[in-house]
């Protein structure tokens, strides 16, 4: 069994056990004294369900939303754009470090679930994107 394999087994496994804990209103799974985030697009329901439905785009960093860098006058990305997986769809500012929000699949942005300026946290809800074409 090549190691490519025994990661997807692993991803399948805990994407399952992260279906069946996760509650309804959760961001995260607490194991302990830690906090482990759920992956984006998980929310309590079957894999196979999941795969037709928009993906969740989450914050990987707390701080400041923002839609347009501050040098550009037009948002990064609006709502219904088509996005290719690495383009840039915003910022998180953390004091004077703006770290770019990058498209993580090629889609079509059906939600934008942040106002600009909004404090956000690690695994906020950013944005939702349709997926086009295949996808993992």
């Amino acid at each position: 069994m090549t190691i490519r394999s025994k990661l997807e087994q692993l991803k399948t496994r805990f994407l399952d056990i992260v279906a069946l804990a996760k509650p309804s209103n959760s961001h995260a799974l607490e194991i302990g004294e830690s906090t482990l985030p759920f992956p984006a697009g998980v929310n309590g329901s079957s894999r196979s369900a999941n795969s037709t439905a928009s993906k969740k785009l989450v914050a990987r960093a707390s701080g400041v939303y923002l839609p347009t860098h501050p040098d550009q006058s037009m948002p990064a990305a609006q709502l219904g754009d088509i996005v290719t997986k690495g383009d840039r769809l915003g910022f998180i500012k953390m004091g004077p470090l703006l770290t770019p929000i990058v498209a993580q699949i090629d889609g079509s942005i059906t939600n934008i679930c942040c106002q600009s300026g909004q404090t956000v946290e690690y695994g906020t809800v950013l944005f939702e994107i349709e997926p086009k074409g295949p996808s993992l």
